[in-house]
This record gives C-alpha cells, sequence and structure tokens, in this order.
C-alpha cells in the first residue's frame, strides 16, 4: 500500500553495480514482472523479457526457449568479461507435466483433469489474489504435486544443458554460475495452492547453489542465508567493493568455513504483517495477531504442531531473536552488525544510537 512496482533510482541494481566492476551485463527472462521499466535492466546491456513479448505476464514459455535465447547471446559476447542473468518460469503456473518425469512421479494410468497440467483459473484464483478456492481430491492433488516435481526435474535437465555448454565452450570452470529463485509455490499442504499465502517452508525456503571453484569452497552450508546475501558474493567474487545500502553479506567466508557452528538465522516477511525466522531446525512465525507459532521443521516439516508450551526455551530463543530483528530492522545492516545470533564488533552501540 502506498509503495511502488518501480525500483527507485536511488538504490543501486545488478547491472549497474556488476558493469562498473567491468563485466558487461546480459539479460534473457521469462518472468513478466522481471522488466527493464520496472528498473530491473538498468545498466544491461541487452535485457529481453521473452514473456512480455508474447503479450502476457503468466503464460507457458518453455525454459529452454529461454536458454537457447540466452546461450545464443551469450556466444556473441564471449570475448569479454559477462553477466548472464538467465530466468526460466517452469514451475510458475501454468503448471505443465513434463515428460519423462510425470511418468516416473505419477500413475501414467491417471485420467483426471490434470492429465497435462494445471492452472490457476481451475483452481478457483481469482485475478489479483494468490489463492486457491476449489480444493481438488486427494488423487489430484498428488498428480498436480507430481506435475510440479516433474518441472523441477525438467529445470535439472536444463541446467545440465547449461553446464555443457558452458564446458564445450571452455569457461566452465571459470564461470560463477549461481542457481536460486523468487519463492516456492503451496500446493494444499494447507488448503491452499500457489504463492503469497503463508511463510510456509514450501514457500520461503528456495535452493541456493553456487559454482565457482576459484572463490566459493565446495560443499553444503547447513547454515541460514538469505537472498540480500547473492548479490554482496557476486560483487565480492569480482573484486568490487559493496555499495552500503547493500544489506547481505558475501557468502564467501561463511562457505570457507567462517562463523561456522553459530546457528545463523534466515528471515521472511508477508506483506509487512507476517513475520517468520528460522534458526537451525527451529522456525518462529508471527501473524496479524501477533501469537509467536514454534516449529520444529525437521522433526515436523508440515509445520503442524505448535511446541511453543513445550520448547519454552527454544520459543524464548526464537521470540528475543525475531524481536530484537523486527524493532530495529529499519536501521540494521547485515554486513557491519552481523545476524541476531552472532553480533559483531560494537553492533550493539550502533543499534543503541539514535536514529
Amino acid at each position: 500500500v502506498g509503495g511502488t512496482w518501480r525500483i527507485p533510482r536511488q538504490l543501486a541494481v545488478l547491472g549497474e553495480l556488476v558493469a562498473a566492476a567491468g563485466l558487461e551485463p546480459i539479460a534473457v527472462t521469462g518472468n513478466g514482472f522481471v522488466t527493464d521499466v520496472g528498473g530491473y535492466g538498468r545498466g544491461f546491456t541487452e535485457f529481453r523479457n521473452m514473456m512480455r513479448e508474447k503479450g502476457v505476464i503468466n503464460g507457458y514459455l518453455p525454459g529452454r526457449l529461454v536458454l537457447d535465447a540466452a546461450l545464443a547471446r551469450l556466444e556473441v559476447h564471449q570475448a569479454k568479461p559477462t553477466l548472464l542473468f538467465l530466468g526460466t518460469v517452469d514451475t510458475h503456473g501454468p503448471w505443465v507435466a513434463r515428460k519423462p518425469w510425470i511418468d516416473r512421479y505419477s500413475d501414467p494410468a491417471y485420467r483426471g483433469p490434470f492429465v497435462v497440467g494445471g492452472t490457476a483459473a481451475a483452481l478457483g484464483i481469482i485475478p489479483g489474489q494468490m489463492g486457491c478456492t476449489i480444493i481438488p481430491p486427494p488423487a489430484d492433488v498428488e498428480r498436480l504435486r507430481a506435475i510440479y516435481d516433474s518441472a523441477i526435474s525438467y529445470h535439472d535437465a536444463r541446467l545440465g544443458d547449461l553446464v555443457a555448454k558452458l564446458q564445450a565452450m571452455g569457461i566452465y570452470e571459470q564461470t560463477m554460475i549461481i542457481v536460486t529463485a523468487d519463492h516456492g509455490e503451496e500446493l494444499f499442504e494447507d488448503g491452499r495452492c500457489g504463492h503469497g499465502g503463508s511463510l510456509r517452508e514450501t514457500l520461503v525456503r528456495v535452493p541456493l547453489l553456487i559454482h565457482y571453484p576459484a572463490r566459493i569452497a565446495p560443499g553444503v552450508v547447513d547454515e541460514g542465508v538469505e537472498q540480500v546475501d547473492v548479490l554482496p558474493t557476486i560483487l565480492d567474487a569480482l573484486g568490487a567493493e559493496a555499495p552500503p545500502q547493500l544489506q547481505g553479506q558475501s557468502l564467501a567466508p561463511i562457505a570457507a568455513g567462517a562463523d561456522r557452528g553459530w546457528a545463523r538465522p534466515s528471515y521472511a516477511s508477508q506483506f509487512e504483517y507476517a513475520h517468520t525466522m528460522r534458526i537451525g531446525r527451529w522456525k518462529l512465525k508471527v501473524g496479524k495477531r501477533g501469537v509467536p507459532t514454534t516449529l520444529d521443521v525437521v522433526g515436523d516439516p508440515d509445520e503442524r504442531i505448535d511446541q511453543s508450551a513445550t520448547r519454552p526455551a527454544v520459543r524464548r530463543l526464537l521470540t528475543d531473536s525475531l524481536g530484537l530483528f523486527l524493532a530495529t530492522r529499519t536501521r540494521w545492516h547485515k554486513r557491519t552488525m552481523g545476524v541476531v545470533t552472532n553480533l559483531a564488533p560494537g553492533a550493539a552501540a550502533l543499534l543503541e544510537q539514535t536514529p
């Protein structure tokens, strides 16, 4: 309310920052909302939105087409250091069943309404809202989940195509690859489908894979990180200074083992009236009523059991950590202050200063 869908000019964006660091940024995306006029294209030499070319916002645009278009442009620019922003939308609605995976994940004899896919309209999603009004029978729900899984496997195959192409070009080991997503999808775990309706793990916990042997140590980092950390990581890999307005931290030190053992939080919000913070296996959610819910997302992955009463110490840890962050978030600066579970030296004094 009262906001704008355009990125304000005073905020530095990806294309501008990497261009200043010596890369030529180009983009090919299928996300109808990631647009040049929205400010995402600032600094890019080329910025192509293939979904907008179709004249729609949410439509069917196979990732292979987006990847092929992006790789064709990368070949043109391969003589100079280049950043390629590549955005696919196959796991977004409409959900399309992808072979051969759908027949592995679902009964090939299925004859319900979702044989080839599913749409938001068929599930009663109202334009401008992000939830279903129609809950299908269990067999159809399982089919929709299998369709979603088949789209993820389709994405995996396209990532393999990308790696193979970079290897054929002889630049794979010199290329930083970051794979992530903007959100997940609910598929009736709580009587809803779509996204934007809750802060469940199926929505807010997304993949983050980084390949860059020169600067990022291989292995699994089982710590809480956030998407605000992605851009500082890119700039760190380029040897460029991140501007003060960027809130995140480079993930290179964490990947190398720095600060391991301190459980780092990850935070997400929903339209500023609901908030969640996860620390290790524990997660706190606070909605409009202000009553916290304590969840063990490892032992209870469906997030059904509120353990606030049975785990009072965990609840206190989570409420203290989330409360400190929410009370100071307009002044919090992660790169200089650290995180709420591991404050940097001097962070407390900075937070106590009068705004």
